[in-house]
């Protein structure tokens, strides 16, 4: 658990794009998911 939050705490760098860029791949994954999901 604490390597967990190692890992957590070393990816919270407060720079915005790296948020903003989570975020588009987390979008990205989600509408991939849907789409694959809805073909099946």
């Amino acid at each position: 658990m604490l390597d967990v939050t190692r890992n957590v705490v070393r990816l919270q760098t407060g720079y915005l794009y790296h948020y903003a860029f989570v975020m588009l791949i987390g979008v990205a994954a989600l509408i991939t998911w849907f789409l694959f999901r809805g073909a099946v």
